[in-house]
């Protein structure tokens, strides 16, 4: 019978247990069932980056949490990250977007903000 090193076991089971957590993000409700969910794994290099780019936000910004959670990251074996395509419309115009209809939101330009695009659905944003 094989050794499995605790090391090798935790890394393994964080790794399936991430992919278990994109598979829920995937097979969520989802506003009107329109599956316009993303989602990503990330590890390493590219993990630590990301930490790189909050301890920056958090120096532009003075925004001390940004700090703390950038250390949590880079002490963080992986994260997973669940965002939603916000620029989609859901068709019911409600207004939340700042629109009157969700034609006006479908043809408006969408614009780069400081951390998103915009505008976005609240509908999409809500139902992630």
């Amino acid at each position: 019978m094989p050794i499995l090193d605790s090391k090798t076991v935790e890394e393994e089971g964080l790794l399936h247990t991430a992919r278990l957590m994109l598979i829920s993000a995937r097979t969520a409700p989802k506003s009107g069932g329109l599956d316009d969910v993303l989602t990503l794994i990330v590890l390493g290099k590219e993990k630590d980056a990301l930490a790189d780019e909050m301890d920056k936000i958090a120096e532009e910004r003075k925004i001390s949490g940004f700090k703390r959670d950038a250390e949590n990251l880079r002490n963080s074996e992986a994260t997973v990250l669940i965002g939603i395509r916000g620029d989609r419309s859901f068709s019911l115009n409600c207004g939340a977007c700042g629109y009157e209809t969700c034609g006006e939101f479908d043809q408006v330009e969408k614009k780069e903000g400081l951390d998103f695009m915009g505008p976005n659905c609240i509908f999409k944003i809500l139902y992630l």
